[in-house]
Formats: C-alpha cells, sequence, structure tokens
C-alpha cells in the first residue's frame, strides 16, 4: 500500500516540517516501512552482519534550521499532552487499495517499539483504518535492575544483562532481537529468549472518531478539488499521557545483611539472645576460665608460705 505523508507536526501546531527528514524508509519482513526517532543500523546491527547492497535504516539525522544537520538521536519530547505530540496526517488514494495483498481490512500498521529493537511489524501491530482520527496516549512501563542481582544466576532472576549474552547480529540485547535472531538461525526452541534486565514497553489508551474532510473543508470554505481521484484522509497523533512515570525494579529478596539481621531478629524474639548475648558466651567459654585461673595462683603460693614460717616459729620455740 502506498500513501503520501502529506504533513508532520511536532512541538505545538505552528511547527510543520517536512516529514521525510524525519520518517525513513525501514525494511521489515512485510515490506517498506517508515520509522521516527529511530536510530541506524549502525548502531543497532553489529559489523558484517548486514548485506551491503541493502540499505535496511536510512541514516536518521536531525535538521535545524541553520541548515546543518545535527545527529540528535532520539528527538525528546518537551512535555505530555497532544500539543508536544507526533501528528501525521495521511492520505491514501482509494484507486490504490489492494484486497488480494491486504485482505479485507485497509488501512495503516503502527508499531511501537524501544528504538533499541529492530521492528516486527507481523509480530505485533495496531491497525489504523482510513477515514478516522486517531489519538494513542503513551504510558510507558520501565523496568530495571539493581546490580546487587547480578551475583545471581540469570534462572533465578530470569533475565539477562546486555553485556551477559552475546548476539551474532544485534548489539544490544532485547528480547525481541534475540527471539529474530534464533528465528534466523532456526534455533528458537533452545534459544532461551528471557527479557533484557533493562526494558522498556508502552501500555496504550487508543480512542478514533470519523473523519469526513470533504464536508470540514466545505464548513471552512476550503476549495475542495473536483478531480476524479478520490483520496481517504487519517490524522494520527500520538503523545505521553503523564509527564512522569513510575519504574519498577528488579532487585533481590534477601541478600546477605538482611538473612542476618532476620536470623538474629529471630534469635532475639523467642531467646532472648543478641549479638552481645552472643559475645558474652564466647567470653564465658574461652576468656573467663583463664582469668579465675590466673587470679587463683598467687592466692595458693602465698598461704603454702604462710604454713612454712609457721611450723619454722614452732621448732624454734620449742629449742629454746
Amino acid at each position: 500500500m502506498q500513501s503520501l505523508l502529506s504533513d508532520l507536526r511536532r512541538d505545538g501546531p505552528n511547527a510543520t516540517i517536512d516529514p521525510f527528514i524525519y520518517l525513513k524508509e525501514t525494511i521489515t519482513e512485510e515490506g517498506i516501512c517508515y520509522t521516527f526517532n529511530m536510530p541506524s543500523q549502525e548502531t543497532i546491527f553489529r559489523k558484517g552482519a548486514l548485506h551491503k547492497k541493502f540499505n535496511y535504516i536510512e541514516d536518521w539525522f536531525e535538521f535545524n534550521w541553520s541548515g546543518n544537520h545535527t545527529p540528535t538521536i532520539p528527538i525528546h519530547s518537551s512535555g505530555a499532552g497532544i500539543s508536544t505530540g507526533l501528528m501525521l496526517y495521511l492520505r491514501q488514494s482509494l484507486s490504490d487499495t489492494d484486497y488480494m495483498c491486504t485482505g479485507f481490512s485497509q488501512g495503516y500498521k503502527l508499531m511501537l517499539h524501544d528504538s533499541k529493537e529492530y521492528p516486527q511489524v507481523s509480530k505485533r501491530n495496531i491497525r489504523i483504518p482510513l477515514g478516522h482520527e486517531i489519538n494513542i496516549a503513551l504510558k510507558p512501563q520501565m523496568i530495571e535492575t539493581s546490580k546487587s542481582a547480578a551475583a545471581y544466576d540469570w534462572k533465578k532472576r530470569q533475565c539477562f544483562f546486555d553485556y551477559e549474552r552475546h548476539l551474532r547480529f544485534f548489539q544490544h540485547y532485547t528480547q525481541d532481537n534475540c527471539e529474530l535472531e534464533c528465528l534466523t538461525n532456526m534455533t528458537l526452541a533452545i534459544c532461551n529468549c528471557l527479557p533484557a534486565c533493562k526494558s522498556t514497553h508502552y501500555d496504550l489508551e487508543i480512542t478514533q472518531s470519523s473523519l469526513d474532510i470533504e464536508k470540514f473543508m466545505k464548513a471552512n470554505s476550503v476549495p475542495v478539488d473536483n478531480n476524479d481521484e478520490k483520496y481517504a484522509f487519517t490524522t494520527l497523533e500520538i503523545y505521553f499521557k503523564e509527564s512522569h512515570f513510575i519504574t519498577s525494579k528488579r532487585t533481590e529478596l534477601y541478600g546477605f545483611v538482611d538473612l542476618l539481621a532476620n536470623c538474629g531478629g529471630l534469635l532475639g524474639l523467642f531467646m532472648g539472645v543478641s549479638f552481645l548475648s552472643l559475645i558474652e558466651i564466647c567470653y564465658f567459654l574461652t576468656i573467663r576460665p583463664f582469668s579465675i585461673r590466673r587470679k587463683r595462683q598467687p592466692r595458693k603460693l602465698l598461704s603454702n608460705g604462710n604454713d612454712v614460717n609457721s611450723s619454722l616459729l614452732a621448732v624454734v620455740s620449742k629449742k629454746d
């Protein structure tokens, strides 16, 4: 399906720019798609992993008004709400629809994914019908893992750090990249593609309404082109629902310090034993007997000396 991207708006209704500066062609399993806010193929794939005859992802640069191309990836939103989101105006020729290729449903397919992941449109997508106005509110779901959990085996924590799992084709590990590589290697059943220890997903809230562009143009006294070519117009708005979101963190349930504290607390609760009590027990079993023995030894010698002197005095007095 061929479509004409007529307009792209970002950061306010007055910021209108050429869409092909920001939307780049990307080769997927379903053909050529357009991607937004995605790094170059040199950043995603390893060197020598792709065919040199094809350009899988076009080079993506932000264009500033001074005429210079500066690589600023990704573009960050200035806030939450529709006015700071991404708006696309899509126009589709009705004579260009093909029911043999796409089936009974006509429209567009949209996929939201992490910038480190290569898009797989056939795996999951959002259907955008023709002649509608679509609003999509995003709410990120980010999961992180503490550094202390790295000491545990990946089978226990059920995730991989980026440096733990080396992928042949991709530079960064994600579950989708791992599954795509395993499917390429035909070893999907033995790859154990677990989620990454740091990942980002999006919860979506989608609303839509019918869009009659001809009646809108007539109501606003806009001249309508009466040629034989008929088009279906679609508007798409993507924005963040809230300016802040809560991050989930995967960490160890019991560490060595927690185990020591819990054992000490249980002993103190049920037996009245504390750490000082254990030190006192060790003291009375080791040091205390030697100290008592040392104190008793001089007294015994002194008592023996008194007995000798008494006997000498008795002998001397008897001789006199």
